[in-house]
């Protein structure tokens, strides 16, 4: 493989990952906009809603943890 192309392979590698990084974070995100921020907004959350709210968190948390770890692998051009 010539170095170009190699280079070329690692750029299109490490997009990929971004963007996967990315959709994971924005699926966190909406996940807790919809069981969090929009019930708090339109005042129906209740004291029964609180398993809902802790899964949705915990969730969230998991989808970005998941993300983190996507962009973490992100490989260096050799020079």
């Amino acid at each position: 493989m010539s170095q170009e192309t190699e280079v070329d392979h690692i750029a299109s590698h490490n997009e990929l990952k971004k963007l996967m990084g990315t959709t994971l974070n924005t699926v966190g995100l909406g996940i807790v906009g919809f069981g969090v921020v929009q019930p708090l907004i339109s005042g129906t959350i209740e004291s029964g809603d609180v398993p809902r709210v802790i899964l949705c968190v915990f969730f969230c948390l998991a989808f970005h943890v998941m993300a983190r770890n996507n962009v973490q692998r992100l490989h260096k051009e050799k020079k």
